[in-house]
């Protein structure tokens, strides 16, 4: 039987991010917590590879990454099999990550974990030519490689790197390392109760250019074409209602009218399962879109942002700007 599991992340999306807590039962067993990690390389003719914690490399990788820091290094041995290094040796960046931890038990039953980070805003428009700025808006850089984890650990993290996550299970967030490290012990404890292997995969990822790679199990393709839908979308409606001659007030009155303030996913998303299909994903993901540009136009309101300077904020792009997505092994 196959049981799906959200796992709630950082996640920078366009607009909105639908996030639901990972749920597993409050028992464990530690002397599950040493189980291997099995990585699914099958995107390495696109240049992009996974370095799990047993592969040759991952101590190379781990020393460049996160220096002396001896906190952060703790975190991450504690986190095993949980931690994984992803290269990219194409010339694209990566804007756009879905990973798949699959937990078999010995009973057969498997529970899935999809890990999605984003920053796809360079689907929406051209680069940043801001100097601050370039070679910071991907995930991955072309011809770089990055740490990640079901736990947040990052290099210039101390103690607050896990502080969120585990801090949240417990209704406490402790702030010493000892701490921590005994709580993601505990932790992982409980998520590797009964199972026997643990696998890793990427799902779907998006290079800056639109194109997309990976088997999209989760949908996550669905998932980004949705969002990038409803902003051209809203681009299109707010752009041809100010031809019209209606009033900035006439013309956000009827958009609000017209898009729900809160979208309810359906009960197999709610209760912490897989979209069902590639046209539920999309359709979430874009009534969410809508959704979240009716509160960020409330939220502007309520700082006293007139509504010629909304409508500006919301038509400063072009329809043109916009990258077409497309699977590449279609």
């Amino acid at each position: 039987m196959l049981k799906f599991i959200f796992l709630s992340t950082a996640v920078v999306l366009i607009s909105i991010a639908v996030v639901v807590t990972a749920y597993f039962p409050r028992q464990g067993n530690e002397s599950q917590t040493n189980i291997k990690l099995k990585t699914q390389n099958n995107l390495q003719r696109y240049g992009v590879e996974i370095v799990g914690p047993d592969d040759a490399g991952f101590e190379t990788e781990l020393e460049k990454y996160f220096g002396s820091n001896q906190d952060a290094l703790t975190l991450v041995d504690t986190a095993k099999p949980f931690t994984i290094f992803i290269k990219n040796r194409s010339t694209q960046e990566v804007v756009g990550l879905s990973l798949r931890w699959e937990l078999v038990k010995s009973t057969g039953e498997v529970n899935v974990i999809p890990q999605t980070q984003n920053n796809v805003g360079v689907l929406f428009g051209p680069k940043t030519v801001d100097p601050l700025l370039i070679g910071k808006t991907s995930i991955i850089n072309a011809g770089d490689s990055k740490f990640f984890s079901y736990f947040p650990i990052q290099p210039d993290d101390t103690a607050s790197g896990m502080r969120a996550s585990i801090g949240a299970s417990t209704g406490t967030a402790p702030t010493d390392v000892g701490s921590l490290t005994a709580q993601a012990r505990d932790q992982k404890g409980i998520m590797l109760n009964g199972v026997s292997t643990v696998s890793l995969s990427i799902d779907g990822l998006f290079f800056d250019d639109g194109t997309f790679i990976g088997e999209n199990k989760g949908f996550y393709f669905e998932q980004i074409e949705g969002e990038i839908k409803a902003e051209r979308d809203i681009l299109k409606r707010f752009s041809e209602a100010a031809t019209t001659g209606k009033s900035e007030a006439d013309i956000i009155a009827e958009f609000i009218a017209d898009t729900p303030e809160h979208v309810i996913p359906p009960r197999n998303v709610l209760y912490g399962r897989q979209y069902e299909t590639a046209e539920q994903a999309f359709d979430l993901m874009y009534r969410g879109a809508l959704s979240g540009k009716r509160k960020a136009i409330d939220m502007m309101r309520r700082t006293n942002w007139s509504d010629a300077r909304i409508l500006a904020s919301f038509t400063r792009a072009k329809d043109s700007d916009f990258k077409e997505l497309w699977r590449i092994d279609q």
